[in-house]
């Protein structure tokens, strides 16, 4: 079929080839990305914790940017990003709900994406507590990241009534 832009133009083939292309490209990108945060994540105890805090945010920030463009690529490393919501992170305070916020905008951006399977084993998770522990400990911005991804989350009606995320919200 036809592919439109947000304006109702008509996309060229020569730009869906391009696009395509520009999308397969993120893969390795995003597996090195991953990989690099993992390093980053064993040396943080040499830096100070100011600078931790700011690489961790430039970090979950760049994997945001991912999560749009590339959401299928950043969801086989969701798991990685679930203990950000612990919000136990060993940044500065006053910034540990942007770090939260950006995994929860995360999480959400990958939500649609997560198999019956991955919902499952979130609802036996900690994640709802997680979650709704931001709600009660950080600002606007937060919160609204944090109840994003509970509706994310909910969306998955094939769980009926074991997804916790709905019940939640009903």
């Amino acid at each position: 079929g036809e592919t439109y832009t947000t304006d109702g133009r008509q996309v060229s083939s020569e730009k869906k080839r391009r696009s395509h292309g520009a999308i397969k490209h993120c893969t390795p990108l995003v597996d090195a990305l991953m990989e690099n945060l993992l390093v980053f994540e064993e040396n943080g105890d040499s830096m100070p914790k100011s600078d931790y805090t700011m690489k961790l945010i430039a970090f979950l920030s760049t994997i945001c940017v991912f999560t749009e463009v590339a959401p299928v690529d950043v969801l086989r490393h969701v798991d990685q990003i679930l203990p950000y919501l612990k919000a136990d992170n060993g940044v500065l305070e006053r910034l540990e709900g942007d770090v939260v916020r950006r995994a929860c905008d995360i999480v959400s951006g990958v939500a649609a994406f997560l198999s019956r399977a991955q919902i499952l084993e979130l609802t036996r998770s900690s994640l709802m507590e997680d979650l709704k522990g931001i709600t009660c400990r950080f600002g606007n911005a937060a919160v609204n990241s944090a109840v994003r991804t509970v509706c994310c989350l909910a969306k998955h009606t094939d769980l009926d009534s074991d997804n916790i995320f709905l019940t939640k919200l009903r």
